[in-house]
């Protein structure tokens, strides 16, 4: 907005942060076979055409195997309630070149983001031992640290909470036609966005 760019990698970052939370849920067949569900982004409707496309057709291109996760974000939303007085500045200490110098930070914007987790399985005893695996997480939220940017002295507190639980079962039609249990949750996350950095600047 001044003519400078500047890319704190702020959304990328929460994208990368919610998916790494669901990349270790494992379930279990006939009480020993553990198998890593694995997850991807993107919308459920994409992972569930392929699914419908070719699902008689084993190592067919293409094919996705159940159970699966998948998640997206949503618009962000502006949060009112956490915000401060952006005219507000700190210096913290910054790492350029190897070097440590002095930078101004300006107070962030306070933003919700919104996430969509999809959780798609065969039958209910798969997507119960996932749900199972994600449920005691958050009552009904989480709390870490995170540091929002790289080389910034800067550590913020975010904090990840869980909205609602949906179930699907599409196990309607033919009898050949494959069965696809979905448990959609609906995720905030509360963040702060931060705008243009000031480096190397003087401290009196």
């Amino acid at each position: 907005m001044n003519g400078t760019h500047y890319y704190n990698k702020t959304l990328r970052n929460c994208v990368a942060l919610f998916g790494t939370l669901f990349n270790e849920i494992y379930v279990s067949r006939n009480g020993s076979n553990q198998q890593r569900v694995p997850i991807a982004y993107g919308p459920r409707q994409k992972f569930l055409q392929r699914i419908d496309q070719r699902p008689n057709l084993p190592g067919e291109h293409g094919q996705i195997k159940l159970p699966r996760i998948s998640y997206q974000m949503e618009a962000p939303v502006y949060d009112p309630e956490r915000q401060k007085n952006s005219q507000q500045s700190r210096i913290v200490q910054s790492t350029v070149g190897g070097q440590s110098v002095a930078a101004k930070v300006w107070q962030p914007a306070a933003y919700i983001i919104p996430f969509e987790l999809n959780i798609m399985a065969k039958n209910h005893d798969e997507a119960f031992q996932i749900v199972e695996q994600i449920l005691p997480t958050f009552t009904p939220s989480l709390g870490l640290t995170i540091k929002p940017i790289e080389g910034m002295d800067i550590r913020d507190d975010i904090l990840i909470t869980l909205i609602s639980i949906a179930k699907q079962d599409d196990y309607e039609g033919e009898q050949s036609a494959q069965r696809t249990i979905i448990y959609t949750l609906t995720f905030d996350i509360r963040i702060n966005i931060y705008g243009r950095i000031d480096q190397n600047v003087s401290v009196i």
